[in-house]
């Protein structure tokens, strides 16, 4: 198939709508530092003191509890699973961010919230 380009844009000059990419252009590039934040996890929660093991975690915006076990994981009725299984199985859904979906019943705040002041006050 041939197209004749002068019956589909009828220009008296082809310049007109021809830019030159490489003549005395400056091309900008910008370079993003991927840096992923590795956050303390819950066993260091539990190294510090700010959660214990046999405190009791709730689901937030849910009635399911459990109670926080030495290894990290919790304890539902005879069960002991991952704090992430356990937000899976309350919520239904297939991934859930742990640490702002468990809530401290203590103290009402979510462990991400705990984590955050711990590292705040001690930075």
């Amino acid at each position: 198939m041939f197209l004749d380009a002068k019956k589909i844009f009828p220009l008296e000059a082809y310049e007109d709508h021809f830019v030159e990419l490489n003549k005395n252009s400056q091309t900008r590039t910008r370079r993003f530092r991927s840096e992923k934040r590795v956050l303390p996890r819950i066993k260091d929660m539990l190294d510090w003191g700010v959660v214990r093991a046999g405190d009791e975690l709730k689901v937030k915006n849910h009635d399911a509890r459990g109670v926080l076990l030495e290894n990290g994981h919790v304890k539902v009725g005879e069960e002991e699973i991952s704090l992430q299984q356990w937000l899976k199985q309350v919520t239904g859904w297939p991934s859930v961010a742990t640490y702002q979906f468990t809530v401290h019943v203590e103290t009402g705040k979510t462990l991400s919230e705990i984590r955050q002041e711990y590292m705040e006050n001690r930075g």
